[in-house]
């Protein structure tokens, strides 16, 4: 292993996501109707515009431990594992219109607790790491717990709330709509719309060789490719179409 400040060299790895930008969705069937609109009937809310950021905001506990061990006089070990999957979610939410209609999660909550839910719903939750949206679903939602009604004089009441689950399910999502980002710099004509991935040198990747150009190429790569670079010329539509097509993406018009 080569070290100083060379291709050769193992470069420690780095992460990236953003602070907040999480997207929960939460849909249950006892919605279609109340928050139905010009655009039909919806079963869905995002109520990540109903938590609060500046907490541990979402937390996802098993219910019951993944193994259970017992222990033989001779102290010889005999381990039972399980592969459950439920548990229960953990909330910090705050009011906002206080309307189901309007996509409130508290009143979301308020309403199937009180119906008598028989279906349960889901909660899917984005996340944004390394360029890439990762999304959990956990199925079998059932609310448990979400207080009634809490009043503050100067401050806003945070409402915290527990939802079950059955278990859940994790993917990386090659959703374009998820993952493509638009890039509009300011003073030009002419943005970019691409799915952007990280430069391997980021990721911990090293070359065979002290001046290695191997670890190339614009818009994935280490070192930049003409493309990206003549897609920094202002106002100039064909640099922008071609770094769009490098970035197997579109060109914004304004």
């Amino acid at each position: 292993m080569a070290f100083g400040q060379n291709s050769v060299g193992r470069q420690p790895r780095s992460h990236f996501q953003t602070a907040g930008g999480t997207i929960m969705k939460f849909r249950h069937p006892f919605l279609a109707g109340q928050l139905s609109g010009t655009l039909g009937n919806l079963d869905e809310i995002d109520i990540s515009a109903s938590v609060k950021l500046d907490s541990e905001f979402l937390k996802a506990t098993p219910n019951q431990d993944s193994a259970k061990q017992e222990v033989l006089v001779d102290g010889t070990t005999v381990t039972i594992t399980n592969t459950m999957l439920n548990g229960t979610l953990s909330l910090q939410l705050i009011r906002t219109s206080g309307i189901v209609a309007r996509g409130d999660a508290i009143a979301c909550f308020q309403l199937i607790k009180a119906t008598g839910d028989n279906v349960g719903g889901t909660l899917t939750v984005t996340e944004f790491i390394d360029g890439k949206a990762i999304t959990t679903l956990y199925y079998g939602v059932a609310i448990k717990n979400v207080d009634d009604k809490i009043l503050q004089g100067l401050s806003v009441p945070v409402y915290p709330a527990q939802l079950l689950y059955a278990g859940w399910i994790q993917v990386v999502s090659n959703s374009a709509q998820l993952n493509t980002k638009a890039i509009w710099a300011a003073g030009s004509l002419n943005g970019v719309t691409g799915i952007y991935t990280m430069y391997p040198v980021n990721e911990g990747a090293s070359g065979d060789s002290p001046l290695d150009t191997t670890i190339a190429g614009g818009g994935s790569n280490q070192i930049p490719s003409a493309a990206d670079a003549s897609a920094g010329a202002e106002d100039n539509s064909a640099n922008a179409a071609s770094a769009a097509t490098e970035l197997s993406g579109t060109v914004l018009e304004p």
